[in-house]
């Protein structure tokens, strides 16, 4: 498939790159070699451009208003891709699509595919000029992961038994835009309820079937203070539930910081024996949602699970920055 990149010398240049699909062995093979690090969050980033900026009559804030960042990716696409580039300056390998909310659940207009294939496309594009400007070798080349969060339903409390059939589609529709904008691997994330995992799962695997095309699969849970999904369902339910399905990797990402994460991480260790991936907030938000978690703090808290060994994939989420990233990724150079 082919791609334009972008690359800025003493002037833009438009070149052709040729981009080869990331298949399950090769990712597998590629955790096998070495850590990766994701990418930190795009909501805080926004949040600081928009501050900086004093963009307050903007479409951005009207945008985020009505509680979506992602069809941002339409009218401000140049911010979007400087968010992912600051990411990949910062050392980060897997970039993520500013795709969260895009699904007929969480937007309710004609453009989601078209918001996710514009967001990949996108993160496709930074991701290729990176490679390019840094003569990076291929198997060094950074992946991009098609974002999809849980939306704001729970299927667990949902009476309508069409619910689940429903969410499934919204999936398939969103994974399909993803896979035709040129991800790398799929990123279903901060799964609160399991029955949403499934649909989401079930949505995935009707994409495959339509596109003839099948691509490694993330799954990553959001746990509270307990320890547990918020829909109640247990560490060990959602390893039960996903362990075998076609992911590649289990994970735990938002929640309430890396302290708290630490021991949920080895609990899910101790039932779950493949690939890891860890990415918590920086911390708890106070009333005005900052986040308290330093950069340092942040590094300092998550070492321990790289000492162990316990992960493959370690990044930020909510409240996360490029310097938390830069941090990270220097603490992972020094793992053998």
């Amino acid at each position: 498939m082919l791609y334009w990149a972008v690359c800025q010398n003493s002037f833009w240049r438009t070149v052709f790159v040729k981009h080869r699909d990331v298949t399950a062995e090769d990712f597998t093979a590629r955790l096998n070699r070495e850590i990766l690090v994701l990418d930190g969050a795009m909501g805080t980033m926004i949040m600081q451009a928009l501050s900086s900026q004093h963009r307050k009559g903007s479409d951005i804030c009207s945008q985020m208003s009505a509680g979506s960042l992602d069809r941002l990716v339409l009218s401000e696409p140049g911010l979007i891709e400087r968010i992912h580039s600051a990411y990949l300056e910062a050392g980060a390998n897997i970039i993520t699509t500013n795709t969260f909310n895009a699904n007929r659940f969480s937007i309710s207009d004609d453009k989601v595919r078209d918001i996710n294939r514009k967001g990949a496309e996108l993160a496709r594009e930074a991701v290729e000029s990176y490679y390019l400007k840094n003569n990076i070798p291929a198997e060094k080349r950074p992946i991009v992961a098609g974002c999809m969060g849980p939306t704001a339903v729970s299927l667990s409390k949902c009476k309508d038994g069409g619910c689940f059939d429903a969410m499934a589609g919204a999936y398939a529709e969103q994974a399909q835009g993803l896979i035709e904008g040129g991800v790398d691997i799929l990123l279903l994330e901060t799964v609160f309820d399991l029955r949403n995992a499934e649909a989401a799962v079930a949505g995935v695997k009707m994409s495959y079937r339509n596109m003839c095309k099948q691509l490694p699969l993330i799954i990553s849970a959001a746990l509270n203070e307990d320890g547990r999904l918020y829909s109640g369902h247990t560490i060990e339910e959602f390893v039960d539930k996903f362990s075998s399905s076609e992911s590649i990797a289990l994970g735990l990402n938002c929640g309430c910081g890396a302290c708290k994460m630490i021991s949920q991480v080895e609990r899910l260790a101790e039932s779950y024996h493949g690939f890891i991936a860890v990415y918590p907030n920086a911390g708890i938000p106070d009333a005005h949602v900052h986040y308290n978690d330093i950069p340092e703090m942040m590094a300092r808290t998550l070492k321990p699970l790289l000492d162990k060994r316990l992960i493959k994939i370690i990044g930020g989420c909510c409240g996360t920055t490029p310097e938390h990233i830069r941090l990270i990724s220097d603490m992972v150079k020094n793992i053998s």
